[in-house]
């Protein structure tokens, strides 16, 4: 058996936070997909989600990414694990931060994640839009430049990153959004699930597992 470990980190919106005490994480429908995709292949699929609502990427989520490769120093070793990584942040840091400087700190997670958490891969999901840009037009400016960096961060990183472009996939589509405008509803958790999904999918269809013996 393989067992494919898939880290996902960020904020509210990797917590899965719908309202308040509600949550409805991405993750849950990424298992699904998972489990549907592999069939009979001998895969055991392990999701860790490392969400916290609050979360700025300086202040503390790139602390929690050192935190979790130490707690994990002895797994990861394991040379038979594939492990994959997903990170989304930024959102919390944009009232506050420069966007260069956020960008700046999201590479160097992912860069941590490849090089020390020994990830096979690493995808950079861009920050989605929130109803305040409507009045604070500075605030989809600094989101668009962090976006913009990523990109090329990515461009820059192939194969070992890939981009999955949230900010794209979720603008205009309000069904997807809770009435905070900055958390989604849980049809916008299971759609962005399935983002991830079929990001990963492209990967995995690359590896050629075992399959399972009767």
């Amino acid at each position: 058996m393989v067992k494919v470990r898939v880290l996902c980190v960020g904020d509210s919106l990797t917590e899965g936070l719908v309202t308040w005490g509600l949550f409805h994480p991405y993750t849950s429908r990424l298992k699904e997909k998972l489990e549907e995709w592999k069939q009979n292949k001998d895969i055991e699929f392990e999701i860790l989600n490392f969400g916290v609502s609050g979360s700025s990427v300086d202040r503390d989520m790139i602390h929690r990414v050192t935190e979790i490769i130490v707690g994990k120093s002895e797994e990861i070793q394991d040379k038979e694990m594939i492990i994959f990584s997903v990170v989304l942040g930024g959102t919390n840091d944009l009232y506050r931060d420069q966007p260069e400087h956020i960008a700046e700190v999201l590479k160097k997670m992912h860069t941590k994640i490849l090089e020390d958490y020994n990830s096979n891969h690493s995808i950079a999901v861009t920050i989605p839009p929130m109803s305040a840009e409507k009045s604070y037009p500075n605030i989809k400016k600094a989101r668009d430049e962090i976006n913009n960096r990523l990109t090329k961060f990515v461009e820059e990183k192939k194969p070992k990153m890939s981009l999955l472009d949230l900010s794209t996939e979720t603008t205009d589509k309000p069904t997807l959004w809770n009435s905070d405008g900055i958390h989604m509803s849980p049809d916008g958790y299971d759609f962005f699930g399935e983002l991830v999904f079929e990001s990963l999918k492209k990967q995995l269809e690359l590896i050629e597992f075992p399959l399972k013996t009767v």
